[in-house]
C-alpha cells in the first residue's frame, strides 16, 4: 500500500528525516512512536505532501507520489488527520461530514451513516457546531471526516493527544473495527504506549530522524529499545 525508500526531509537547510526506508502493507495497521521531536510529525506531512523530501522516494500502491502535491494524495486515497485535526469549528458536524465527502475521486458512495454508526455521538449532534465540542469529540468528527470519503489509506497523528482516556479507549476500538470492516489500510504516530498496544499490528520506532527497530505489540510494553526512545 505504501513504501518509503530512503527518504530524507526536513525544513529549511534543518534536515530531520534521515534515509527513512519502510512499508506498509494493505490491510494492515501500523504504528510509529517515539518522543517529542523525533520526526513523528514530519513523516506523516512528508507522506502526505505538506513537506517535499529531499531524496528518496513514496510509493503508493506502487506509483511514485513524491511529485504529487497534498490534494492529489487525498484524491488518489490517502485519508490524512493532523495533530492539530483541524475541523471546521463554525460548521456543524455533518457539514463538516460533507467537506470530506468527495476528496477520494475513486469513491462513489456516501459513508455518512457508517460514520454515524461508528460514532453515535456524532450522530447526536449532526446539527452542533463542531467548535462548541469536546476534544476528543472533535477528534472522532476529524476520523470520521478523514474516513467519509472512503480513503485506502488513513494516516492519524498523534491520535490520542489532547483525549480523555475512555474516548481513547473508544477511538482505538473503532479504528480496529474501521480496518476489519472497511479494509482500510491505517498508519498513526503515537506517544501513548497504551493506546499504541491495543491498536497496532506492527510498530516502527523512530529516534532522531532515523528508524531504529520495528516491534510486534506483545514487545512494546517490556521492550528497553521503547522506553529508550520514547521517555523524555
Amino acid at each position: 500500500m505504501l513504501e518509503l525508500d530512503e527518504v530524507n526531509a526536513g525544513y529549511g537547510r534543518t534536515p530531520v528525516l534521515h534515509d527513512i526506508s519502510m512499508e506498509i502493507r494493505e490491510g494492515e495497521v501500523v504504528s510509529l512512536i517515539g518522543r517529542n521531536g523525533a520526526g513523528k510529525s514530519t513523516l506523516m506531512k512528508t507522506i502526505i505532501g505538506l513537506l517535499t523530501p529531499t531524496s528518496g522516494d513514496l510509493l503508493f500502491k506502487g506509483e511514485s507520489i513524491v511529485d504529487d502535491p497534498a490534494e492529489r494524495r487525498a484524491r488518489r486515497g490517502i485519508g490524512y488527520v493532523p495533530q492539530d485535526k483541524e475541523i471546521f469549528p463554525r460548521l456543524t458536524v455533518h457539514e463538516n461530514l460533507k467537506v470530506g465527502r468527495f476528496v477520494n475521486e475513486a469513491n462513489d458512495r456516501s459513508l455518512f451513516e457508517e460514520m454515524y454508526d461508528y460514532f453515535p455521538i456524532l450522530d447526536e449532534r449532526r446539527n452542533q457546531k463542531a467548535g462548541t465540542m469536546s476534544g476528543g469529540e472533535q477528534q472522532m468528527l476529524a476520523i470520521a471526516r478523514a474516513l467519509v470519503g472512503a480513503p485506502d489509506l488513513l494516516l492519524l497523528d498523534e491520535p490520542s493527544e489532547g483525549v480523555q482516556p475512555t474516548i481513547i479507549e473508544e477511538i482505538s476500538d473503532i479504528v480496529g473495527e474501521i480496518n476489519r470492516d472497511m479494509g482500510t489500510t491505517v498508519f498513526f504516530v503515537e506517544q501513548n504506549l497504551d493506546f499504541t498496544i491495543n491498536t497496532t499490528e506492527r510498530c516502527y520506532v523512530i529516534d532522531t530522524g532515523e528508524l531504529v527497530n520495528e516491534l510486534p505489540p506483545d514487545e512494546l510494553r517490556g521492550s528497553e529499545v521503547v522506553q529508550q526512545h520514547i521517555t523524555v
